[in-house]
């Protein structure tokens, strides 16, 4: 699955993080894990059109500050779904299924604390 689009290939990047979020949603079932797919819609658009590179597998801290602190409460007034208020628990989820479907983006570093393609959690 490709993971980065350019900007004005707007249809093949929804069709995308549709099925991006759809494989997401029932994989974090599967594992328990808490995720609310407009949320996670949310965070894929924010890296698509928010971020000069634009790459759905690359998130460094600075992106995660970025979406959580910055942009989220700017493009969204109101979660819906049981799983409001819970954007963290959502982000963090994504980035686990991007690592062990191994979507991550390779070029750039993990995110301190996320398991690495091995499983086991990086060391600072």
């Amino acid at each position: 699955m490709r993971t980065r689009f350019e900007s004005e290939a707007e249809d093949e990047f929804e069709a995308a993080c549709g099925l991006l979020v759809d494989r997401l949603v029932r994989w974090a079932g599967e594992q328990g894990l808490p995720v609310d797919g407009f949320t996670a819609e949310t965070a894929l658009d924010y890296r698509h059109r928010a971020t000069a590179d634009g790459r759905l597998g690359l998130w460094e801290p600075r992106h995660v500050e970025e979406l959580l602190l910055s942009w989220l409460p700017r493009q969204v007034t109101e979660l819906p779904g049981e799983e409001r208020g819970d954007a963290p628990g959502t982000l963090r989820t994504l980035l686990r299924y991007l690592h062990a479907v191994q979507l991550a983006d390779p070029r750039g570093p993990l995110t301190p604390g996320f398991p690495c393609k091995s499983g086991r959690k990086r060391r600072r």
